[in-house]
């Protein structure tokens, strides 16, 4: 008998975006409910009949959502295979060639009618399979269009640490100037950095207005302001746990370090094997992730794209400091990077660069931080 206890897990999907349609045993919830949750948070489009409102005529909102639903997904189990409405659901989704997922809870014998029809339907065995393979086998059987824009904005985030390390550049270095006064910054808690710069696919897929140059989903998104990236990080607070920001310069120079000392997180030096700047003579950004990663596992920290810091541009503090940010006020914003357009003494790790908040460069795109939760 169904748990007439059970609460259903979250409100079936009611919008005209392609979504799933979750066929079950009610006998099931137990297990049911769990599995579609967590696909739920993941960002994939739900409906079960949880969708349907008390007193309407159940075969018919079954029928009109099955025929909607971009997607079927049946769980099978020994009871689902015993249910009527299961099979008539089954047998409908087939007839009307929807794309169709079988997800086996329990190890279970189909009745032979049932196995000729689902004979060439893709299949997934949980019970066989480790909870880590299952969950990313299930959520890459689901098309992109299923999906919110919260998964397909997801964005790829390094842990780092907190510490201590020297900012700015010692008086010795190539290219030094008198705004990069090396100092003593101590870090005192961790947070996120972005792995790579936010691509166009990512500012795109929260509805941002795209003018980058030079355009391609995997493309560093270019020809964005300060005050761009703040709508877009608003954005994309709504839609998932929050946290999102810009990182400050200390945070910047610290990640892109990655614990060295020198010029660049590669050495005093650096090539156009490592890094897309102007002598690598390419004149246009590259996809993010195509040279190596610093020690941290951070791509392109140098070269490719100016990326903005949250930090009002202003004069290093004096002497050794705690978790610095900015000044309160100024009529610029902080970059660091360095970019496609520029030599490679810009690409150091301590360069600092500024434009007004409203500036949109072609060369400009940014890196996200995100503060540990």
């Amino acid at each position: 008998m169904p748990d007439v206890n059970l609460q259903p897990p979250f409100e079936a999907y009611a919008g005209e975006e392609p979504f799933v349609f979750v066929s079950y045993a009610h006998k099931d919830g137990h297990l049911v409910y769990p599995e579609i949750k967590a696909l739920h948070d993941s960002g994939v489009r739900i409906w079960f009949d949880g969708g349907i409102d008390p007193g309407n005529e159940w075969p018919e909102d079954i029928g009109k959502a099955l025929l909607k639903a971009q997607m079927f997904l049946v769980f099978i189990t020994p009871s689902s295979v015993e249910s009527q409405n299961v099979r008539n659901e089954i047998n409908f989704a087939i007839n009307k060639n929807k794309s169709f997922l079988a997800v086996h809870l329990q190890e279970t014998q189909l009745p032979v009618g049932l196995e000729l029809r689902m004979g060439d339907i893709q299949a997934i065995l949980k019970y066989r399979m480790t909870e880590e393979n299952y969950n990313k086998k299930l959520l890459d059987s689901f098309s992109e269009g299923v999906v919110e824009a919260k998964k397909k904005t997801e964005i790829e985030m390094v842990l780092i640490s907190a510490g201590k390390f020297l900012m700015g550049s010692p008086e010795s270095e190539k290219g030094r100037r008198e705004n990069e006064k090396q100092h003593e910054v101590t870090l005192t808690k961790p947070y996120y950095m972005g792995k790579y710069a936010v691509t166009q696919k990512q500012w795109e897929s929260l509805g941002m207005r795209n003018r980058s140059d030079e355009e391609g989903e995997n493309l560093p998104v270019t020809v964005v302001s300060w005050e761009d990236c703040q709508e877009f990080i608003k954005k994309l607070n709504e839609k998932t746990d929050g946290g999102y920001r810009l990182p400050t310069e200390a945070e910047w120079e610290y990640a892109c370090r990655a614990g060295t000392i020198t010029a660049y997180s590669f050495g005093d030096e650096i090539t156009p094997q490592d890094a897309n700047y102007k002598d690598t003579n390419i004149s246009k950004p590259l996809a993010v992730g195509r040279y190596k990663p610093n020690v941290f596992g951070l791509y392109d920290m140098h070269g490719n794209v100016w990326e903005w810091c949250d930090d009002c541009f202003g004069d290093y503090p004096v002497g050794e400091v705690t978790d610095p940010k900015g000044p309160a006020t100024g009529k610029d914003r902080a970059l660091r990077g360095g970019s496609f357009r520029l030599n490679v003494l810009y690409a150091r790790s301590s360069y600092r660069n500024s434009f007004s908040p409203s500036n949109r460069d072609f060369s400009c795109g940014f890196r996200l931080a995100r503060t540990k939760l």
